[in-house]
């Protein structure tokens, strides 16, 4: 069985966020989440499993993949 890993792929993240160009308060906006959760994502500092809402939001406005990003681990 798998589950949802916490938090996200940040280093993939931190990359999509530096080549937008934007500042990462200017790309939640734009995004539509908060600029709390997405600087707690680049910081790895996000111990729970994404919203799908969001995970949707994200993957959307950088077209990729929802598995890419927020990808599935083993279940112990």
């Amino acid at each position: 069985m798998s589950v949802r890993q916490q938090g996200c792929r940040q280093q993939l993240l931190k990359k999509l966020v530096e080549t937008s160009g934007k500042s990462v308060k200017d790309l939640a906006e734009e995004i539509g989440i908060s600029h709390g959760l997405l600087k707690r994502l680049l910081s790895g500092n996000y111990e729970f499993v994404v919203k799908e809402e969001y995970r949707s939001a994200i993957c959307s406005y950088f077209e990729i993949s929802d598995d890419e990003l927020f990808p599935f681990v083993a279940a112990n």
